[in-house]
């Protein structure tokens, strides 16, 4: 549940946290709860309660913001960017599918079945994983042999997730071509 913040009018809190599946926008953490909205351009130096301007964090992500300053104010602007762009184009369970394909933990042993596959169908049809035959063995069920294959990132779906993890705007703006929010080009 998102904690209260009464300047911001519900239906911009509701917009943000759709905007980032109410979970954290930070792409390694992801936390559902609890999270709190969060002003990228701080009120004090005139930021505003428009949904431009407000990101979803946990609330470690947040207090580590605040503390550290990690991630930085790019980062962030590259997280809500990224989020305003896979999350019209993508459901969430597909968004954290790639992300779970793209850990390095995946990479090299993820296997599925068929049927597993078509969780992936929006992924694939975008170009952003593929996927292949694997023997493992026969896996026999009532007299039925089951293909297993392995799923991966695409160059295009590795570099999607890194240059989300790395909050880096410039390369946003030169790999994807991406114009980020609150520029003079948006």
């Amino acid at each position: 549940m998102a904690r209260s913040n009464s300047n911001i009018p519900v239906d911009v809190r509701e917009l943000v946290l759709t905007e980032a599946g109410y979970r954290c926008a930070v792409p390694t953490c992801r936390l559902p709860t609890p999270i709190d909205i969060h002003h990228i351009k701080p009120s004090a130096e005139g930021g505003t309660n428009d949904a431009e301007n407000l990101i979803v964090l946990c609330a470690a992500c947040h207090v580590r913001y605040h503390r550290e300053g990690r991630p930085s104010r790019s980062a962030i602007l590259a997280y809500k960017t990224i989020l305003r762009s896979i999350g019209r184009g993508f459901d969430w369970e597909s968004v954290d599918l790639l992300l779970f394909v793209y850990s390095e933990a995946n990479l090299s042993q993820l296997h599925i079945s068929g049927d597993g596959i078509l969780r992936f169908a929006k992924l694939l049809v975008a170009g952003l994983i593929d996927y292949g035959p694997v023997q493992l063995g026969p896996n026999v069920v009532r007299g039925s042999y089951y293909q297993y294959y392995s799923l991966r990132p695409t160059e295009r779906g590795e570099t999607l997730v890194r240059l989300w993890k790395s909050g880096d705007m410039e390369a946003l703006k030169t790999c994807l071509g991406v114009v980020p929010l609150g520029s003079a080009d948006a």
